[in-house]
């Protein structure tokens, strides 16, 4: 969240953001079989602060099970609005499979992606695939355009 320790500025631009809607492993290489228990972080850059932007993170302790039936990664972010302007988006993915013992980890996914917004007066839907050796991961995204970002609270008051 933006602006949780300094006032909004009083002048609020509406920009470009991209929504990531989901992460399918779209594919596996080598011995890999599904079904896999995964972990590992996949996080987003945009040019608002450069931080890492955690749209899936997992222990190894807390993996993911992926199957033929279900094989999108459960996100819990982005914490903030994507900006999706001039700079592109990087995508970093790291993601291993859990082995029978912690020096039997596997990686399924170990990548660096860059995401250009090309010019539109539109929102859209579409999807990027990247590869890695022993995987491909397909991502659903949103490019949101002439967006503003909120902040909501919710107050449980009973029950």
């Amino acid at each position: 969240m933006r602006f949780t320790y300094t006032p909004v500025p009083k002048v609020v631009v509406d920009s470009d953001t991209l929504q990531i809607f989901s992460v399918k492993l779209a594919a596996t290489r080598g011995d890999l079989e599904l079904p896999l228990d995964v972990f590992g972080t996949v996080a987003i850059r945009d040019a608002v602060d450069h931080n890492r932007n955690i749209i899936f993170h997992r222990k190894r302790e807390d993996c993911q099970t992926l199957t033929k039936t279900d094989p999108y990664l459960v996100l819990v972010g982005p914490t903030r609005a994507v900006n999706f302007g001039l700079n592109p988006v990087i995508i970093e993915v790291e993601l291993k499979v859990k082995g029978t013992t912690e020096s039997k980890d596997v990686y399924l996914s170990f990548l660096v992606a860059p995401i250009r917004c090309y010019a539109t007066m539109f929102s859209h839907l579409f999807k990027r695939t990247f590869s890695s050796k022993l995987s491909t991961l397909e991502f659903a995204f949103g490019h949101i355009c002439f967006s503003v970002e909120a902040t909501i609270f919710v107050q449980v008051i009973h029950g």
